[in-house]
């Protein structure tokens, strides 16, 4: 499947009206004026980034796996000191960095999988190491519900307080303008909700070797509309399918005239 790119330094996935807009790196943030999640063209998540111990991992390798699909593997810590020193030998020490993780010993697949109204964030964390492992997982996220044309320009027409609240497992982001009610939902599995001021998930995780951990976030989106606890991404993308599925088809049996077009 031949993949095309907007843009050279970005990354997109999209379906529908959402759109999902990553730097090379799989983040959201200040790092590119366009970068965020979109739905219907609002940018409803203008922060998302993942750290371990307050630092990014290192990236290894980035996919567009669909076109409402990307698939990023890092590693963590990246070794700092190459052994060898131009012997093309190296010697059996073991390099960590400064919160004694050995280098390389955290591989971490991180999947945005865009939906009808919403995104679905799949981590998981896989411990390499020949021992047990500790640190803190954090995954920081905002909205500033900017327009996409705002964000190509780097200039917003409208603005208005962002309202953040945090309960239980979830994290909203209500957008104060008069006139645009927007609501960004995120839910988080195997999280820690941290405070609302902290805009974030948090994880104190203990892994044993070739242990695996698995987080998820989802996120649901609310443009105008009153909003529904009881619907979700998954109810959303099952009335879809349920739409398509009543769509007219049409089978044309392979014959010679058909295939000579």
């Amino acid at each position: 499947m031949s993949i095309g790119l907007l843009r050279a330094d970005t990354l997109c996935a999209w379906k529908g009206p959402s759109l999902l807009v990553t730097t090379p790196r799989g983040e959201c943030g200040d790092a590119h004026g366009l970068s965020g999640f979109y739905y219907r063209e609002a940018r409803v998540l203008s922060v998302l980034r993942f750290e371990i111990n307050g630092e990014p991992p290192w990236l290894a390798e980035a996919a567009l796996t669909a076109p409402e699909r990307l698939d990023l593997t890092y590693v963590h810590p990246e070794i700092t000191q190459p052994g060898g020193g131009g012997t093309g030998q190296s010697g059996d020490q073991e390099g960590s960095d400064a919160h004694g993780l050995p280098e390389r010993s955290l591989d971490i697949r991180v999947s945005y999988e865009t939906r009808a109204s919403g995104l679905e964030v799949t981590l998981l964390v896989v411990n390499r190491a020949r021992r047990q492992l500790s640190f803190d997982l954090r995954c920081t996220l905002d909205a500033d519900f900017a327009d996409i044309q705002e964000a190509i320009g780097r200039r917003r027409e409208q603005t208005a307080p962002v309202h953040v609240t945090a309960h239980g497992e979830t994290l909203s982001f209500a957008y104060g303008h008069e006139r645009l009610p927007y609501q960004t939902v995120i839910r988080g599995d195997g999280w820690e909700l941290a405070n609302a001021g902290q805009r974030a998930f948090t994880a104190a995780v203990a892994i044993e070797p070739q242990q695996t951990k698995l987080f998820r976030l989802s996120v649901a989106s609310f443009l105008g509309v009153a909003r529904r606890d009881e619907t979700t991404n998954d109810d959303r993308e099952a009335r879809l399918q349920d739409w398509r599925s009543r769509l007219t088809r049409i089978e044309v049996p392979a014959n010679r005239d058909s295939s000579a077009c």
